[in-house]
């Protein structure tokens, strides 16, 4: 490494706001850009499902930080970023109801800023980054117009909506709860109600997040890829337990020209975990002092350099 780029290195990103609406929701981000003068090739980090803020966070106990860490070791090597709150976080204005919400809706916010990054002059080329939910997000916001030189697809669901699930379930729930879980499922996505199940299954049947659902169980992610021209990343932890690598390969399978890349010992948080479940993996996801996985701001940045 030359002295110039290990001064840049040790010098903070520069960060700010900003904001951007979709109809009448107005979302609040965070531009990091790196030390310098620009254009720098830019990426919009697009978090994963539930109230997940701009840096990885949620009121309901999620703490990794990992996007506030993703942006500013992309901005050390020389790659501007924006991440922003979802709908429906305090830092939003403008009715949102979630009753009434598809993954459309947040695939267009996803969209309106991305845009507002290639707006700018300082930005060159812009990429969509996302993880988990985030990742069909940006596929489905580069099917719908987004301005995109490739999209980024970190520990991103490969196959259908209810075939993850039902894993993620079964991974701790035992055999006679998964015949309660797969009858009510089928009842759920007619439409019906559902009711009398463990108290543990009934989160997942709420009728507020119904429509939402049922159009990510109508997503197919690799025929997504399929009608893409610009070039895909998949990157995917060998030890996540919500997203598995089976989830990586078939996306990757999809056209010869994607590039997967499988990170051993990283998990579903992007932190460099061991365990089979995400109890013994608590830590990672709520202790925001734990570093990004090791090589995982390299990989983007390779990718991105290399196209």
């Amino acid at each position: 490494m030359s002295i110039l780029i290990l001064a840049l290195a040790l010098q903070a990103p520069v960060e700010s706001s900003l904001s951007f609406s979709n109809g009448g929701i107005t979302l609040e981000g965070t531009l990091t850009l790196p030390v310098g003068n620009g254009p720098w090739p830019g990426v919009l980090i697009i978090a994963g499902s539930g109230p997940t803020d701009r840096n990885g966070n949620s009121a309901a106990g999620l703490a990794t930080n990992n996007f506030q860490q993703l942006a500013h070791g992309l901005a050390e090597l020389g790659i501007a970023s924006l991440r922003y709150d979802k709908r429906g976080l305090p830092s939003s204005t403008g009715t949102f109801d979630m009753a009434s919400t598809t993954l459309e809706h947040f695939a267009a916010d996803a969209i309106a800023g991305i845009r507002a990054l290639d707006a700018r002059a300082d930005i060159g080329k812009v990429y969509l980054l996302g993880h988990s939910e985030g990742g069909t997000l940006a596929l489905l916001a580069a099917r719908d117009g987004a301005p995109h030189a490739g999209v980024i697809l970190v520990a991103t669901m490969g196959r259908r909506f209810s075939t993850v699930l039902r894993e993620q379930v079964a991974r701790t729930a035992p055999p006679a709860m998964m015949v309660q879980f797969d009858s009510a499922w089928a009842a759920y996505m007619r439409g019906e109600t559902v009711t009398g199940l463990h108290p543990g299954l009934m989160p997942l049947f709420s009728p507020a997040t119904r429509l939402f659902l049922q159009s990510w169980e109508n997503v197919n992610a690799p025929g997504l890829i399929a009608g893409l021209e610009a070039p895909v990343l998949v990157i995917q932890g060998d030890t996540d337990v919500q997203i598995t690598v089976a989830d990586a390969r078939e996306l990757a399978s999809t056209k010869p020209d994607v590039t997967l890349e499988i990170v051993p010992g990283m998990n579903h948080v992007l932190k460099e975990a061991s365990g089979s479940t995400a109890l013994e993996q608590m830590a990672s996801y709520t202790n925001p002092a734990i570093p990004l996985m090791p090589g995982l701001v390299s990989v983007v940045v390779g990718w991105i350099g290399a196209h």
